[in-house]
């Protein structure tokens, strides 16, 4: 199931996504595994993408550090992990007009796999709600 599953329910039933814990948003985070095609551009991509992040109140966990593999055989390009206050923040961030033009910026200069995942109820215990 995915998080848009989770939101309308299966089969469009009215399944209400929990955005809210406590009084407070859920963090959501964007998860990049980006193969660059054209670097040069992609820099161009790299400039402008922060200040949209930002603007939607995301801010960047991981930008490209060193990965490894711990299991299986995924083989990540450059690896980058945004944190927004909520998935609406994420969602609004991806589908912005702001965005667009600098996403298709990332479109010319490189594939990519992208990801939206809810935040945990309580980090700090390592749980998740089911």
């Amino acid at each position: 199931m995915d998080l848009k599953d989770r939101e309308n329910g299966p089969s469009g039933s009215a399944y209400q996504f929990p955005h809210h814990v406590g009084g407070m948003d859920m963090a959501a985070y964007v998860i990049v595994d980006i193969q660059i095609t054209d670097p040069k551009t992609y820099e161009t991509y790299k400039e402008k993408a922060c200040s949209s992040v930002h603007a939607f109140g995301g801010r960047y966990l991981a930008r490209g550090g060193v990965v490894e593999t711990l299991e299986g055989s995924w083989k990540p390009g450059r690896t980058v992990v945004l944190e927004f206050p909520s998935v609406q923040k994420a969602r609004e961030w991806w589908g912005s007009e702001l965005y667009a033009p600098i996403k298709a910026i990332r479109h010319a200069s490189a594939r990519t796999q992208m990801v939206l995942v809810e935040g945990a109820d309580d980090p700090s215990q390592g749980e998740k709600r089911r």
